[in-house]
């Protein structure tokens, strides 16, 4: 063994006449017909112990960011739209779609100038919620159909774009559709599930 070098000492026993000549770049290996002797120099245990912390905590680390990253991948509501300038709008609905992640209504809203303006707005709480509060696929699409007559409270876009955060929809009856409550609130007397 070279001096000062500590190492490992491996026997294997070759099944094999082993040709030494192919080894010559190898100094640290010995070998005749029956055994394979190597020399494995060691690492310092600190050396090795800090290494694998490192690679455990990269891995834990990756993994973690896998895992989180598509919580922060949606909930943007807070970012896009303005809950401070919420104002009330009457309106004909166009179209419903009942979808994950939120269900999408886009509306017709006249402007000061009597002009048509295309809107669509997204509903804060999703189908599961919704069927939770007793609005369905089927009664959510009949009170919502093409050309219904409804108030609509919504957060407008930052962006100034006819797009908005739906908080409350009327119907011409003056019953709640889908239970909506501005968020962060309570529902008024008589809202709720029906």
């Amino acid at each position: 063994m070279p001096p000062g070098l500590r190492a490992r000492l491996r026997l294997r026993r070759l099944p094999w006449e082993l040709n030494t000549d192919a080894f010559e770049p190898l100094t640290q290996i010995r070998a005749n017909a029956k055994f394979l002797v190597v020399f494995i120099p060691e690492v310092p245990v600190q050396e090795a112990t800090m290494k694998n912390k490192f690679l455990m905590l990269l891995s834990v680390s990756a993994a973690l960011y896998l895992l989180c990253a598509p919580v922060f991948a949606h909930h943007g509501t807070g970012v896009s739209y303005d809950q401070s300038k919420a104002y009330t709008v009457k309106a004909t609905v166009v179209e419903f779609r009942y979808a994950n992640p939120h269900p999408q209504l886009f509306f017709d809203v006249k402007n000061d100038k009597g002009e048509v303006v295309h809107w669509s707005g997204e509903i804060a709480p999703n189908p599961a919620q919704l069927q939770q509060d007793g609005w369905g696929r089927k009664r959510s699409e009949a009170a919502l159909a093409p050309g219904a007559e409804v108030t609509i409270t919504l957060a407008p876009s930052r962006l100034g774009t006819p797009v908005g955060l739906i908080n409350k929809i009327v119907g011409a009856s003056g019953e709640s559709i889908l239970g909506l409550t501005p968020l962060g609130g309570a529902p008024a007397a008589g809202e709720g599930k029906q």
